[in-house]
């Protein structure tokens, strides 16, 4: 007689920084911005603009007319506001 072995659950891992939960809460919704979010991920920001333009991302999603649904936009953005 077989033994079955019952599957463990996948447990998910809790970001452990703002960033990448923002990331992880993009992603879980929408996968198909994974290219947008390493954009995002891989700017030459420090970690708190890439946080900033994480938000501003996130924020342009709702609206089709949004420049901030460009990363590279949501980026810029990001170093200017860090530059004040």
């Amino acid at each position: 007689m077989a033994v079955s072995r019952a599957k463990a659950k996948k447990v998910e891992e809790v970001p452990d920084t703002e960033l990448k939960a923002l990331a992880a809460d993009i992603l879980r919704d929408r996968a198909e911005l994974k290219p947008s979010v390493d954009i995002v991920l891989n700017s030459d920001l420090d970690e708190d603009g890439k946080t900033l333009a994480m938000k501003l991302f996130q924020g342009g999603l709702d609206d089709p007319w949004d420049a901030m649904r460009n990363p590279n936009k949501a980026v810029e953005a990001a170093r200017l506001q860090q530059a004040h």
